[in-house]
């Protein structure tokens, strides 16, 4: 059998198991065979960290809200963004909120959702450039924090920290946000690149997982108090 067939077959068998000695094994043996098996772990051992896997958008963010924010309200939809967390209020409203009715919701978090994994970066633009193109922040309280997650790690950064950037002057906000090569994307993932770096705060959801509820619960859960 081929060694690098052997060692896959064995991989798979450890899939779910995070241990450190293994990985420095499976590094040195990959490493050393031709590029395509390289490059097959390299996949491996990223889907390895992966929480969830083979699975679509909406169900990602279903998931995150039971997994991660149960005690809040993920029911919300707030303009075009794709996941919103709100505390849990006696009257929840659900479906789309009109001009004027955001006013009353204190959103703690917006974010963007993603299938697969994608740079937190690119994906707080992409999020960015949506609130910017429909000027949500005028229809809704802005939140404490917007966000990103994918299927393998979720980011945060306050809002405050990047706002400055929906008030540039002479630009066109009109772009499809999730074009990653207009020149806009580029201006505005430049433009809160320094930013982002200096006060987000990224998470791998099995890694990290009770760093993540705590910072959930001492960050996100206390933003409007």
């Amino acid at each position: 059998m081929n060694v690098a067939i052997l060692v896959m077959n064995v991989a798979i068998l450890v899939m779910n198991v995070e241990n450190p000695v293994f990985d420095r094994i499976l590094k040195i043996i990959f490493f050393k065979l031709p590029t395509t098996n390289t490059i097959q772990y390299i996949c491996f051992s990223q889907k390895r960290t992966m929480k969830y896997q083979n699975i679509r958008e909406e169900e990602i963010k279903n998931k995150v809200g039971q997994d991660f924010f149960s005690n809040f309200d993920t029911t919300k939809i707030v303009g075009n963004i794709d996941f919103c967390v709100s505390h849990k209020t006696k009257n929840i409203t659900h479906g789309s909120l009109t001009f004027g009715e955001g006013w009353g919701e204190v959103s703690l978090l917006w974010a963007e959702a993603k299938r697969g994994t994608f740079d937190v970066l690119t994906m707080i633009t992409q999020l960015v450039l949506t609130i910017g193109k429909a000027r949500t922040f005028d229809k809704f309280l802005p939140p404490a924090f917007l966000g990103a997650f994918d299927s393998q790690k979720i980011g945060f950064v306050p809002y405050n920290a990047i706002m400055d950037v929906f008030s540039m002057n002479d630009f066109n906000w009109n772009v499809t946000p999730s074009n990653h090569e207009t020149r806009e994307f580029k201006i505005i993932k430049e433009k809160i690149e320094n930013e982002l770096f200096q006060n987000h705060y990224v998470y791998n959801f099995l890694k990290d997982e009770a760093e993540l509820h705590f910072f959930i619960k001492h960050n996100i859960a206390k933003a409007t108090e």
